[in-house]
């Protein structure tokens, strides 16, 4: 809680194209996710919510509005220009950092989905942050395709026991493990943001 009382800061972290067979917490070791499988435990995992769409804008566009996307008319491109009102300055939100997923050309040591850029500027605002409660929303491009890691954390999955499976894919592995120690520094960033 903070100096309030009764209102709470709130971190919501949605992560694109994430299945639940892709965290530790719902039983599969091969997948390293010791920040998700934190929250699994210190929190409350619904094991019945299900997405609204199968990509990533309409289930985002549900969780702001609780309307189905085919009521909500999506924005009609990608491109990101403050002032319309499909935008999120026009929905409340103060503060807008922007990526764009990467092209398939892109470096996979170069943080081609932008998860410490979006993670750092998450945990900037988050310790910073001196006013009322704060919602701050973090929208994750990974582990959206195109699925590309650095290949010696490609390699270190490759060659675990149970890569051979299907479900484990070891470039998809490596790019949930980069996800999830984002994930282990926002909820430290959090604990510091949840004390003021």
């Amino acid at each position: 809680m903070n100096s309030l009382g009764a209102l709470p800061n709130i971190l919501l972290i949605i992560v694109d194209d994430m299945g639940v067979h892709q965290a530790g917490c719902f039983g599969n070791g091969f997948y390293e996710t010791p920040g998700i499988d934190a929250l699994a435990r210190d929190g409350i995992r619904f094991s019945q919510a299900y997405a609204t769409g199968p990509i990533c804008s309409p289930s985002r566009a549900r969780i702001y509005t609780g309307k189905h996307p085919a009521r909500l008319h999506l924005a009609v491109d990608y491109e990101y220009r403050p002032g319309r009102r499909t935008e999120p300055e026009s929905h409340g939100f103060d503060e807008v950092f922007y990526t764009r997923k990467p092209k398939k050309s892109a470096d996979p040591k170069a943080d081609p989905h932008h998860v410490d850029a979006i993670t750092d500027r998450a945990c900037s605002m988050i310790r910073n942050h001196d006013g009322p409660p704060f919602l701050c929303v973090v929208e994750h491009n990974a582990i959206h395709r195109p699925e590309m890691a650095p290949d010696v954390d490609i390699e270190r999955f490759a060659s675990k026991e149970g890569s051979e499976r299907d479900s484990n894919r070891p470039v998809a592995t490596a790019m949930m493990a980069h996800l999830d120690r984002s994930i282990g520094r926002l909820l430290g960033a959090g604990e510091l943001g949840l004390r003021k």
